[in-house]
């Protein structure tokens, strides 16, 4: 046969044999898949994740839902966010508990995060759990799903969920059903509320009790006013690390934080705003979100880990558009990356 004929032959005939090759090792041996379009803003596939040797995952909400997904979220060891992009069988997974909570406003998505006692926690959760679980919530938050409807936990996870340098299986889904939890909340009313009115009589035959309650009221009253004239429209800063999300407080901003929550508690009509902020590095529309991210994260601990009223907490981010000094040097630039709160 001429060579001419035989050299191209042969050099397609590798192509072809590469080509089948690199196809066969992604989708048996790292578990990848056909890439495609995100589904509800959830990112493209990949063969990210891991195909799990303790089974897919399952989510259930008795007999009204259930979904399945072959793969799990996973996390690289001590980070706290998801390893992107997700698989398709992940997005449909997270599509179908987004569209049940949309129908079902009465229903709560508690979303636990694993964590493993070898770790190093660099967030400013006291789990990285709860890190990696706000970090799924943020995601869902989203997608249209309001604050309201999605709860944190977090559990320690078992070795076998866990690989050389990942976390396998970093979140689970559980339901709580709202309208229940209301019910118990109405009978605890109702004996605290007959408890009140044993409690007032008792308190109007003795005069001392009336004194010192009246007392307390002066203290609370102090306390309200001191904080009105300390942090009214003056902005506490919190500082944050290049691109991150999380954050370091110290004990003063701490008391500061703890007396906001006092005062919006107390005061009829009052709210604390979260302003994210950023330097001017990236791009307008990268600034924008992750100033939104970092008004939400902060948000997400105020409400987690102190208590805060969610409905008294209003976010909003403003990217680099407000900048408190210039950013021209690096020490400038670390003092636009902030949330301010201001108490209103």
């Amino acid at each position: 046969m001429n060579r001419r004929i035989i050299f191209p032959l042969l050099v397609l005939t590798l192509l072809a044999c590469l080509i089948f090759g690199s196809r066969y090792v992604s989708s048996y041996i790292c578990g990848g898949g056909t890439s495609g379009a995100g589904v509800l803003g959830f990112g493209g596939n990949s063969g990210n994740e891991i195909k799990q040797v303790i089974g897919g995952w399952q989510v259930e909400d008795g007999n009204d839902f259930t979904s399945k997904s072959n793969l799990h979220f996973s996390f690289e060891n001590s980070a706290y966010k998801h390893n992107l992009p997700l698989s398709k069988s992940l997005q449909n997974h997270c599509s179908s508990v987004v569209s049940y909570l949309k129908s079902n406003p009465q229903k709560q998505l508690n979303i636990t995060g694993f964590y493993h006692d070898q770790e190093s926690n660099k967030s400013s959760f006291s789990d990285l759990g709860l890190a990696r679980a706000n970090d799924i919530m943020t995601m869902m938050a989203k997608q249209g799903i309001g604050q309201e409807q999605l709860k944190l936990s977090s559990e320690l996870s078992s070795e076998q969920v866990h690989n050389e340098s990942k976390l396998i299986r970093g979140i689970d889904f559980s339901f709580i059903d709202l309208s229940l939890s209301q019910t118990v909340l109405q009978d605890d009313n109702e004996f605290t509320t007959k408890g009140s009115e044993e409690s007032t009589l008792q308190i109007n035959t003795n005069e001392e009790v009336i004194s010192d309650n009246s007392e307390d009221n002066i203290q609370t009253d102090n306390r309200i006013e001191n904080i009105k004239n300390r942090l009214i429209g003056n902005p506490i800063l919190l500082y944050f690390g290049t691109t991150e999300s999380y954050l370091n407080l110290n004990d003063e901003i701490k008391r500061d934080i703890e007396d906001m929550k006092h005062y919006i508690s107390k005061v009829p009509g009052s709210i604390l705003e979260i302003n994210g902020h950023t330097d001017s590095k990236g791009k307008d529309e990268f600034n924008i979100t992750l100033s939104q991210e970092r008004a939400q994260f902060v948000k997400n601990i105020f409400v987690k880990d102190y208590g805060f009223t969610m409905n008294k907490l209003v976010t909003s981010g403003y990217g680099e558009s407000q900048p408190i000094t210039k950013n021209r040097t690096s020490a400038e630039r670390a003092k636009n990356r902030r949330v301010e709160l201001i108490l209103r």
